[in-house]
């Protein structure tokens, strides 16, 4: 069973993900660590690794993550699976 989204919920989501990143970038001195905490900025790492590449970033969740099985139900999934991998460098 696929999951639907709300084309504007996940408008919504991706602005405000992109307000905070630029609120970080912003901010950020060299040398800075970059956390984000839990899913309501998974986007976030993304957007802030396209304006700093060499920032550090962790990420942390509260909740264990969904499921392999769940993730591949979601609209968007391979965005998703995107921005996990900007929190590396």
């Amino acid at each position: 069973m696929a999951l639907s989204m709300d084309t504007n919920a996940w408008e919504c989501y991706q602005r405000v993900n992109r307000r905070y990143a630029d609120a970080v970038v912003a901010n950020y001195q060299q040398g800075d660590i970059v956390w984000i905490n839990d899913y309501h900025l998974l986007l976030a790492p993304q957007y802030i690794r396209q304006a700093l590449p060499n920032a550090i970033i962790g990420l942390f969740f509260q909740l264990p993550f969904p499921s392999h099985e769940v993730l591949r139900s979601l609209t968007g999934t391979v965005v998703f699976q995107a921005w996990f991998f900007k929190c590396q460098k």
